[in-house]
């Protein structure tokens, strides 16, 4: 039987989003994924993209655990190009899944510190050094320090972080729902403290499993290029040389109004699945360009002129 790990979290979700957008300029950028490695890793996760919750997810799933974890969103749902891209761990790639298996509601509350308080202040209700802080109190405040030269100055808390707290950790605090403290200290300092209340929000435990989809770089590979590569080949002269400078320089950049080469090479790619984009006004695809395999980040200009080739 497989065991279950409990991970008591509410990480926020990896993401890593495309930033391609249409540009004055066109642009195509060319890179180098010829080998198999590369181009596995860089379709896939990697353990440089993923935080520490989630490396905890991916090595406890793989080696047969369940690991749980609570958060308000689930991890590995998006990936660098397609969503639900799979993980690379130890040489081989994975599909996460998950289940919620119970749902819970958790406090909210804005925690404020006023960081220039007036001269005279005094706490009506004592304070407490942050070290003493219990770990979910002391977490939020943490955040404050080391105070910034150019903080907001205003009357009364001039940052607000929110803290998001279970039933348990409602009951630990002594900053919220009702403060014991009025005021934290640090480095001989004291700040005054309010609290707002953020209403609840709903958490959700996850449950992980993996299921590998490639045990080799090799493998993955395979799989990216039977579902998106697609050859240029015979191009005309003007269009081969965009091609070659972007090849030679790693990027190619139009003039503000385009070639008529450059629409049309544009025009070549458009029909073809992009990893990413939405394959009209950007996209990157996989594409083999002079017997060399290339990711292709293609942006078209916004004033493109119509195409003599569609």
């Amino acid at each position: 039987m497989r065991r279950r790990k409990f991970l008591a979290t509410t990480a926020a979700l990896l993401s890593v989003p495309f930033s391609g957008c249409s540009d004055p300029s066109g642009r195509l950028s060319l890179e180098n994924v010829d080998d198999d490695e590369t181009l596995a890793r860089r379709y896939a996760q990697t353990d440089d993209q993923l935080d520490d919750d989630e490396q905890r997810i991916l090595d406890d799933a793989v080696a047969g655990d369940e690991p749980e974890l609570n958060g308000s969103q689930p991890h590995f749902e998006e990936g660098p190009y397609d969503q639900r891209a799979p993980v690379a761990h130890a040489g081989s790639y994975y599909n996460v899944s998950h289940e919620v298996v119970e749902t819970y509601q958790y406090a909210r509350y804005g925690v404020g510190l006023d960081l220039n308080p007036p001269e005279d202040f005094s706490p009506s209700e004592g304070a407490i050094a942050v070290a003493d802080l219990p770990p979910v109190d002391r977490d939020v405040v943490a955040g404050f320090f080391p105070i910034s030269d150019d903080h907001p100055e205003s009357d009364g808390a001039d940052v607000f972080h929110m803290g998001t707290y279970s039933p348990a950790e409602e009951a630990e605090s002594v900053l919220v729902p009702d403060p014991e403290y009025d005021a934290v200290t640090r480095d001989g300092a004291t700040y005054p403290v309010e609290i707002d209340d953020g209403g609840s929000v709903e958490i959700n435990r996850y449950r992980y499993e993996t299921t590998r989809v490639a045990a080799t770089h090799a493998e993955m590979a395979a799989r990216v290029r039977e579902r998106y590569l697609f050859t240029l080949a015979d191009l005309p002269e003007d269009e081969r040389e965009i091609m070659r400078e972007a090849v030679q320089s790693g990027r190619y950049v139009t003039e503000e109004t385009p070639s008529q080469a450059f629409v049309d090479l544009l025009d070549r790619f458009r029909p073809h699945r992009p990893l990413q984009g939405d394959g009209e006004d950007y996209g990157t695809w996989l594409v083999a360009f002079d017997g060399t395999v290339y990711l292709a980040d293609v942006t078209a200009p916004l004033n493109t002129p119509a195409s003599e080739s569609g």
